[in-house]
């Protein structure tokens, strides 16, 4: 299984790219997942039915099947999921529990799947296409861990931290349009880590920051 994340601003096109890239994968759509993180805690517990009732006893899972799809609602353990207080551009913490949100997010599909698309967890240490633009408080590409790629409009400029145009320059991702949707599908598996290189990295970081915090 391998995982790969687009991530950048709201309004930015993100999902529908996300649609569009179903059509063009080397896989069948039955082994793709696609994972959507949000700030916004989600209210999908109907009042008094059976299974809302369940999850209000605190059921830790609690599983609906009809005759065409299941849904399973676990619940969160950490503050993994949950916004920073620094927002984009955080610390290595604040990448560290983005990594670990996304990985205990992926523990949940069946093994079936081959390639996994997340839209959002902007600061994990996961490989991401990075949408530019947008509105002024998109991150420059070079301040977000792990861009493989940068999806920009025809005539927008690529900024880095300084603020100076960098498209092109030396150390810069390829850059694409939203309509360059066959030539990103092709790419998609040469840029999404596998599961276990991921939580490799995670677990490298952790110890890192561990070591980092009892010398202080």
């Amino acid at each position: 299984m391998r995982l790969l994340c687009v991530a950048g601003a709201s309004g930015t096109g993100k999902t529908t790219l996300l649609e569009r890239l179903l059509d063009h994968l080397p896989t069948d759509r039955g082994r793709v997942a696609l994972l959507k993180h949000t700030h916004h805690e989600l209210d999908w517990h109907p009042p008094g039915k059976d299974s809302t009732r369940f999850w209000q006893a605190g059921a830790g899972v609690v599983v609906v099947v009809d005759p065409v799809q299941k849904a399973s609602f676990t619940r969160a353990t950490d503050d993994s999921n949950r916004p920073s207080a620094r927002g984009a551009g955080g610390d290595g913490s604040d990448s560290l529990l983005q990594t670990r949100s996304l990985l205990d997010a992926c523990s949940a599909l069946p093994g079936s799947i081959e390639i996994v698309l997340a839209e959002g967890w902007t600061n994990s240490l996961a490989p991401k296409v990075w949408f530019a633009g947008g509105d002024r408080e998109t991150l420059p590409f070079d301040q977000v861990p792990e861009v493989r790629a940068i999806i920009s409009d025809p005539e927008g400029p690529i900024l880095n931290a300084e603020g100076l145009e960098n498209s092109g320059a030396e150390g810069t991702p390829p850059v694409y349009t939203r309509d360059d949707v066959a030539e990103l599908a092709a790419r998609i598996w040469d840029w999404a880590a596998p599961l276990s290189e991921l939580r490799e990295v995670a677990a490298a970081s952790a110890s890192t920051e561990s070591r980092l915090a009892s010398s202080s």
